[in-house]
């Protein structure tokens, strides 16, 4: 039961007997008892520093589910020729499409969780590696001055940038989600016959990619939806705005 106890010299006593005084025992220090730390924990308030152990439990099991969304996502930019003329949609006005696309990867760059791994190709005539597979925490600067180096010239090899990625996504291990996201507004009219082949075998090994189809509907290579995205996700947009929405949603792992 609450109550005192006395300590003369350190060594408890027992409690102190009906009608007892504390000054009756010289020597004697009164302290609480039971200790405030033995009493049962009352129920957390909210700005309570301790927290109850279902709470941490739950704390715990939010920390184990973030490290299994680990993530690596290779972005493959369209740097043709095309991607210099302007969306389709009037509320865009004159923003070209290639400048659309390097904003909407800008903000889902700086959005990226950090424990995520990023990667940027670009691919016209050939494709290149603008910036290599690196964690978010550490190369984020880096990868938004890569973003810079997307500029509209040549052809579409989506094929040769898909192969690249591949080679990227090589060394990531098994508890790591693997995405590419590709970026496009007309026809692969390079090596087009093996794009569906080179895009299967990426999702045998466990890839998933999506594809983002932007400009005018009708230019649109249908191999994006029907081989390359399948059963990754497809959109089609006319307007920079809901594509950086869903590259929003990307880096902040709310994509669906």
């Amino acid at each position: 039961m609450p109550g005192t106890r006395r300590y003369p010299d350190s060594n408890p006593y027992g409690p102190l007997r009906p009608g007892e005084r504390p000054d009756q025992v010289p020597g004697t220090e009164i302290v609480p008892w039971p200790p405030r730390g033995l009493l049962p924990p009352a129920p957390c308030e909210p700005h309570s520093p301790f927290v109850e152990p279902s709470a941490l439990t739950k704390n715990m099991k939010d920390m184990l589910q973030e490290t299994r969304k680990r993530t690596a996502i290779v972005i493959n930019a369209d740097g043709s020729l095309s991607m210099g003329a302007p969306f389709s949609s009037k509320k865009c006005g004159h923003v070209s499409r290639i400048n659309g696309a390097k904003f909407a990867i800008g903000e889902c760059v700086r959005r990226l969780k950090e424990f995520y791994q990023a990667a940027l190709v670009a691919f016209a005539d050939q494709a290149q590696i603008l910036h290599p597979l690196g964690e978010a925490r550490q190369c984020r600067e880096s990868l938004m001055g890569a973003i810079s180096g997307l500029h509209p010239d040549g052809d579409t090899n989506m094929t040769e940038s898909l192969e690249i990625s591949e080679q990227l996504l090589a060394g990531v291990g098994p508890e790591c989600s693997r995405q590419i996201i590709i970026f496009s507004d007309g026809e692969a009219n390079i090596r087009r016959p093996e794009l569906p082949g080179v895009a299967a075998r990426i999702r045998q090994a466990g890839t998933t990619i999506h594809a983002f189809a932007i400009g005018n509907i009708q230019d649109i290579d249908p191999i994006l939806e029907q081989d390359v995205a399948s059963p990754g996700k497809y959109f089609f947009f006319d307007d920079y705005t809901s594509m950086t929405t869903h590259m929003q949603n990307i880096a902040t792992g709310r994509f669906a």
